[in-house]
């Protein structure tokens, strides 16, 4: 796990990525966190364009249990909306039907800072979370513990 320290460090960058960046920034930028987090987080090299299909995915023996593997994750980086996301969770529930996953994180940078809370239907979770809220998470929880406690809320309708 990255010191605290280091996770300050991506806090301090992460509103010049919302506000002045490009997806493959972004994408890169949420590259290095995973790569420092130990998470073996894997970037797919088959997608037809940037923005289509899931930017990574992930195995990971502790979450195996409650979320099953793989862990899919998906970016949306730009002028975010509603529709755009539920479009973003309707690919990944398709992509966790093809891949067998459980789960799946739908990370996003809207560059006015607009946040888009998760929507709870079940199997598989999609777990939206604005990537500056992710680090916040980070300064007190793992890896590990922040995605098991986003789903236990979800699960329990604490998660709007």
């Amino acid at each position: 796990m990255p010191s605290q320290h280091a996770i300050q460090e991506y806090l301090d960058r992460v509103n010049a990525i919302r506000s002045s960046s490009t997806p493959a920034a972004f994408e890169q930028f949420v590259a290095d966190v995973l790569k420092a987090l130990g998470t073996g987080a894997v970037r797919n090299e088959f997608r037809t364009s940037p923005d289509r299909g899931v930017d990574f995915a992930l195995w990971n023996d502790r979450l195996t249990p409650t979320l099953g593997n793989p862990l899919l994750i998906d970016l949306k980086h730009g002028v975010l909306s509603p529709e755009r996301l539920n479009e973003a969770e309707t690919a990944l529930r398709q992509a966790a039907a093809k891949t067998g996953a459980r789960a799946a994180l739908l990370f996003y940078l809207d560059r006015g800072g607009k946040r888009f809370p998760s929507k709870h239907r079940g199997e598989p979770w999609i777990m939206r979370w604005d990537f500056e809220e992710f680090l916040h998470e980070l300064t007190h929880r793992s890896f590990e513990e922040a995605i098991l406690a986003k789903r236990n809320k979800m699960a329990h309708g604490v998660e709007s």
